[in-house]
């Protein structure tokens, strides 16, 4: 590949990121932003150990257990996007998505990704809310490709 080819992609990732950033500061420009800083209200949404920054709401408890058998149907991989990476698997009475991955925590259960749309899985699992499922809260829990 012509070594012009490739740095075009990177010259366009650096001219958005000055247009994103505001340009005046390089052109001696005298125009300044003036910023209000609002504090918070008090809130349990701020923890006041990390500096008062917002925490994010944590991932649902789990409110019991369900083991179900099905059809894998789809996934979700927006693992880089939200953190969530899951099965769609169509069981006998329901379609449920079954979360393998939920954002930077470490997931327990057991996977091992040997799975394809089509393909029958046996799945037991937390449960999160109807009709979502995960195998992050502990090693008790899994995904595997069904014999049958």
């Amino acid at each position: 590949m012509n070594k012009t080819l490739r740095t075009i992609p990177l010259l366009i990732l650096i001219a958005f990121t000055l247009s994103a950033c505001g340009l005046a500061p390089f052109f001696g420009s005298n125009e300044q932003e003036q910023v209000v800083v609002t504090p918070l209200p008090p809130s349990e949404s701020v923890d006041s150990t990390d500096g008062g920054l917002p925490v994010p709401p944590p991932m649902s408890e789990p409110t019991g257990e369900l083991s179900i058998s099905g059809i894998v149907t789809g996934t979700v991989d927006d693992c880089a996007f939200d953190g969530i990476c899951a099965l769609i698997v169509e069981a006998e009475d329901s379609t449920y998505q079954v979360n393998w991955a939920e954002g930077m925590m470490q997931c327990m259960g057991e996977y091992t990704g040997d799975v394809a749309v089509g393909d029958t899985v046996d799945v037991f699992a937390a449960t999160l809310e109807p009709g979502t499922l995960s195998i992050c809260s502990g090693e008790q829990y899994y995904i595997r490709k069904s014999n049958a």
